[in-house]
């Protein structure tokens, strides 16, 4: 550990300072045998900070760890809204409601005797199961993301260990999520060869955002021979 501190004066690193909660570690006990501290930090030279000094830390809380995670965040970063296309969510066949909506929104009065009313029914159908969807899960990510808060919020809160029960209860609802949103993201990497349950969401994320990379167009030249970024001028 000396070495290490020798190494940090050495370098001049400084704490970059934090954002969220006091502490960084937890033992996860309950009531007074709760111990907390700040073991991690992000440190940086000065040269660092002066080139990128709008970045922030947080402390975010982690619900399969005893330690929270260190986000470092840039609030100049870019964000494009898309177009959603239907997916049937793999997720979906765990829930008995999913037979149900497909049972009940099949037919519906629309002629199945031709390819047009074969399509008119499908339509139907993931417009139901979409609706459904959105009631019974909502938004994994914004659901996970407030869960996270709310951990957060607890976890800052919890100085004498009063509030572990609900801490842990609340751990246990992000990882259902969390499970889900790794079938999610394994269903759209298209990894055929991985099986449910290889715990990787980082892989298919990184797939799936590959896919999506190669999909993607950034920018054209237009006659003029300028380089266009703004989705007016690539539209």
């Amino acid at each position: 550990m000396e070495r290490f501190r020798e190494v940090v004066n050495y370098c001049n690193f400084q704490d970059l300072g934090y954002s969220g909660s006091d502490f960084t570690w937890s033992n996860m006990q309950e009531g007074n045998d709760c111990i907390s501290l700040r073991l991690d930090r992000a440190l940086a030279n000065q040269e660092w900070v002066d080139r990128f000094g709008s970045l922030k830390v947080h402390h975010v809380a982690d619900s399969t760890s005893d330690h929270h995670a260190l986000l470092i965040s840039d609030s100049t970063s870019k964000s494009y809204a898309k177009e959603n296309r239907f997916h049937f969510e793999a997720m979906w066949v765990k829930n008995d409601e999913c037979r149900a909506i497909i049972e009940s929104s099949w037919g519906m009065g629309i002629d199945l005797s031709t390819p047009k009313g074969i399509m008119e029914n499908i339509k139907h159908c993931a417009a139901e199961l979409c609706s459904w969807s959105s009631e019974a899960y909502g938004q994994i990510p914004k659901n996970i993301q407030a869960k996270r808060l709310a951990l957060n919020s607890l976890s800052q809160s919890n100085r004498d260990g009063a509030l572990s029960n609900k801490i842990n209860g609340l751990r246990k609802e992000i990882n259902s999520l969390l499970d889900d949103e790794e079938l999610y993201w394994g269903q759209r990497a298209k990894a055929h060869w991985l099986k449910e349950g290889d715990k990787n969401t980082k892989f298919f994320h990184a797939q799936a955002s590959e896919r999506r990379r190669q999909n993607t167009i950034n920018g054209i030249w237009d006659e003029q021979g300028n380089w266009c970024e703004e989705k007016d001028s690539i539209a």
